[in-house]
């Protein structure tokens, strides 16, 4: 059994680098990660505009005139550059672009109008209410860099550039594999000794948060042969199996024999509470998580083992787990593995705290889903009330 951070060290070994590299659609990217640095191509803005509705004026023609300009012409977004005649004004709206030589705009509120005449009540600041050419983006600097996931304000960025494709980090595939003969499905009726299969539309609904395609490969029987049939033929059709149940060391659980004679088993058990009988094996380049069958062990075991794998598979450039800390409201004697309790986080007073959620039992669901935090307790730590905990929220 080995510490889980010598079993993040030995995953992040078996994988060097992202899958590989494909071209789509800027549209259609949200959520991708970037596989390329992006240079700008234009300025934005691209030429001085107003950022308000108001008048363009050259300050020093105000200044001699008394403030009193007359209005000569009008500019509206989109219309080319125009020229602004001396001494004199011209209407602008926002985004028009200021006519040269205006070097100042007022905004209207600020503006009297009687018969074309523009009157100032005082004196603006130069430069006032201009966009100058570039403020947002020069051409030429580097407005995006390999890894940067792909969010709604850069998809906006990119597009304003003329950007139609980008290069992107493809998306791994994960198959996922339940095994078990007390696996019922969502919609049968349950017969004597059954359960529902919950941990796989879990992992699931998990793989949609990472902006991760998975296939369900259905529910695998105790059975060897069988088992070790459905795992041949998967790895050849996904980058990573995920498989819930059988991981253990009784008469039924057949998947680490089933890794030791397709492939290499990496490491089978991991020094975690829950989720201790946790392994991982590599059959022809397909990396295979073997998860315990409870589903909190499920849970704990995906959010701190197999998950940062997966962003790495993903193009990912940091695939270390953030904790923040937060005041306990509870104690924990020590631990003798390192543990992962479900707990609910809130900030009070200016600061976090967290909660235990009553029943941390591997096999209560309920304290995932109704907590909001992982809790950390290292191997040989105590918790004591009052003390600040590593929380993880999820």
């Amino acid at each position: 059994m080995i510490s889980v951070n010598k079993a993040l060290f030995r995953s992040n070994e078996i994988i060097s680098s992202a899958i590989s590299i494909e071209v789509i659609s800027t549209l259609h990217s949200n959520g991708r990660i970037l596989a390329e640095e992006i240079l700008a191509d234009i300025n934005i803005p691209s030429d001085d505009n107003s950022a308000m509705d108001g008048y363009a004026i050259k300050l020093n023609d105000a200044l001699d005139c008394g403030l009193r300009l007359p209005v000569t012409d009008r500019i509206t977004a989109g219309q080319p550059q125009r020229k602004l005649h001396k001494k004199t004004a011209t209407r602008i709206f926002t985004g028009g672009l200021i006519p040269k030589p205006a070097d100042t705009v007022v905004a209207q509120e600020f503006c009297e109008i009687n018969d074309n005449i523009l009157t100032l009540p005082r004196a603006p600041k130069l430069g006032s209410n201009i966009r100058l050419k570039g403020q947002d983006v020069k051409k030429g600097e580097v407005i995006a860099r390999p890894h940067t996931v792909l969010n709604a304000g850069m998809i906006g960025l990119l597009v304003s550039q003329g950007i139609s494709k980008v290069r992107v980090f493809k998306k791994p595939t994960v198959g996922l594999l339940a095994t078990g003969d007390e696996l019922c499905a969502e919609g049968e009726s349950l017969q004597s000794g059954q359960i529902y299969n919950s941990n796989i539309p879990m992992l699931a609904s998990l793989m949609n948060d990472l902006n991760i395609d998975s296939v369900d490969l259905g529910v695998c029987k105790d059975d060897a042969i069988h088992l070790k049939k459905i795992v041949s033929e998967a790895v050849k059709k996904v980058d990573v199996i995920i498989t819930t149940g059988g991981a253990s060391v009784g008469d039924e659980d057949h998947l680490e024999a089933v890794i030791d004679s397709l492939g290499e088993k990496i490491y089978s058990g991991v020094s975690i509470k829950p989720g201790k009988p946790v392994k991982l094996g590599k059959i022809l380049d397909c990396p295979l998580f073997a998860l315990p069958g409870n589903p909190v062990s499920v849970f704990v075991t995906f959010i701190i083992l197999v998950k940062p794998l997966l962003a790495k598979l993903s193009g990912n450039a940091s695939i270390e787990t953030t904790f923040l800390k937060a005041k306990a409201k509870f104690s924990r004697k020590k631990a003798d593995r390192e543990q992962y309790h479900r707990g609910y986080a809130e900030n009070m007073d200016g600061r976090l705290s967290v909660n235990l959620f009553p029943n941390q039992s591997s096999g209560v669901l309920s304290s995932v889903a109704k907590s909001n935090v992982l809790i950390r307790q290292l191997a040989g730590d105590e918790i004591s009330l009052g003390s600040d905990v590593d929380v993880m929220f999820y």
